[in-house]
């Protein structure tokens, strides 16, 4: 019996789900043309045809599930408030890394190594096809170039409209964006490596074990939603305690340079700080009194 030829759009969805896992363990350096083409029963020329090298396939795998990715986001942040927004996101970008982890270990490890390369290699690739080079990548204005690209837009204009509610720059939403995808995905990145092979769903204490005594292994069983919690903790008080032109300290003498912060403690956190407000404090009253003595 014949066997049926695959369409060129099923040739594409077979290499890309084959190469997924070679590349998610060894990385594009360490992965050659000739492993692909072994891994998927197929010759070199079929990878060099649909994709133009591994590059190009590379990019398409990255491609892919930064388009999955980004989608889980968004809908994550459709509608709610504030809060539940970032903690829908956080939870959504865990549970993806959980559900997909092969290609979030590609995409936290170098989502944008191939970057024009890849894109380079697609265009001679489609001009076998006689297609643009945007027919083959669904990031075609280069808006997956970083891990979370577009979600990282998305989160600017959630922060940009709270920022200009409370009187801060709105200019710096990016930024601030741009540190809170990166801490969910380094985050993330890391719960999967430490945790994932130990259940992530058992629950009980983050770092017990069942007979009371702690883990020695450094195996931490850290549950998913705890993990999103604890993240938007970090975040949330973040945001919370925001300074509106935060500046580096320099630090103080005495007794309060040398305490330790005090987590929790909210403005009185560190206390050094505490004191630099107290000499403020003092000198601005020393101020209005010598104004006033002067105006007597």
């Amino acid at each position: 019996m014949t066997r049926q030829r695959m369409s060129a759009a099923e040739r594409r969805s077979q290499l890309i789900a084959m190469s997924r896992p070679v590349f998610a363990e060894k990385g594009i350096e360490g992965t050659s043309v000739e492993e692909l083409a072994a891994r998927a029963g197929v010759s070199k020329p079929v990878i060099y045809e649909h994709f133009g090298g591994k590059e190009g396939l590379y990019q398409a795998v990255i491609d892919q599930d930064m388009v999955a990715l980004d989608r889980t986001i968004d809908e994550a942040l459709v509608q709610g408030r504030s809060r539940i927004r970032i903690e829908r996101a956080v939870y959504a970008v865990l549970d993806f890394a959980e559900k997909n982890e092969e290609g979030f270990r590609i995409l936290a490890r170098d989502g944008a190594v191939v970057g024009a390369v890849g894109r380079s290699s697609q265009s001679k690739a489609a001009s076998h096809h006689g297609k643009s080079a945007e027919d083959h990548s669904s990031a075609e204005d280069g808006v997956h170039s970083t891990l979370l690209g577009l979600s990282v837009n998305r989160a600017s204009h959630i922060l940009a409209d709270a920022f200009k509610r409370n009187g801060l720059d709105e200019r710096l939403a990016e930024l601030y964006a741009q540190g809170m995808m990166g801490c969910v995905a380094m985050v993330a990145q890391w719960w999967t490596v430490n945790s994932m092979d130990v259940g992530s769903e058992k629950g009980g204490a983050a770092g017990s074990s069942s007979d009371g005594d702690s883990d020695s292994d450094n195996t931490h069983v850290f549950p998913k939603d705890a993990v999103a919690a604890h993240i938007v903790n970090l975040m949330w008080n973040g945001l919370a305690g925001m300074e509106k032109d935060p500046i580096l300290h320099e630090d103080v003498e005495g007794e309060a340079g040398q305490q330790g912060v005090r987590l929790g403690a909210g403005k009185d956190a560190d206390p050094a700080e505490v004191y630099r407000q107290q000499q403020r404090d003092a000198e601005q009253s020393n101020s209005s009194t010598s104004e006033g003595q002067a105006s007597e």
